[in-house]
């Protein structure tokens, strides 16, 4: 739900930059932010689900990483895009696109958790965070 809501400020936030208005922008951006807030949250409550003690640590630290390269990424390509591509409205595009990508990544990992949650109830087992893995691993066959 919440991936959703970002690509929709993202596309918003696209939009307002090709159509020059700042009010589309604006809502964009709001949009934006409110997913993506709220989808750093989903994304801690995940990881704490699939990781305990220590890994926790390493596993949002690894996350929180990702995210940075991102930034940097986005800062070193987008003036490249903009300036051999057509101009800013393109170097926007371009993150409906990555966010597109990261929404079909949410949907994966919802498919993945609710394999491996049903995996562990139907042995019978209870939902924690080591049990998912071994879960999700174990060979389906009987």
């Amino acid at each position: 739900v919440f991936a959703s809501i970002v690509c929709c400020g993202s596309v918003l936030l696209s939009i307002g930059v090709s159509n020059k208005s700042w009010e589309v922008m604006y809502l964009g951006r709001f949009v934006f932010g409110l997913g993506a807030e709220s989808l750093c949250v989903a994304q801690s409550t995940i990881t704490s689900d699939w990781f305990e003690g220590k890994d926790i640590a390493f596993a949002m630290g690894i996350g929180l990483s990702v995210s940075r390269l991102g930034s940097i990424f986005n800062n070193i390509t987008s003036p490249k895009v903009a300036n051999s591509r057509g101009g800013i409205q393109s170097a926007f595009w371009i993150g409906p696109v990555l966010t597109f990508s990261s929404l079909f990544a949410a949907a994966l990992i919802i498919f993945v958790d609710r394999r491996a949650i049903k995996k562990l109830k139907k042995r019978g087992g209870d939902v924690a965070s080591t049990e998912l893995t071994d879960a999700l691993l174990e060979d389906d066959a009987p």
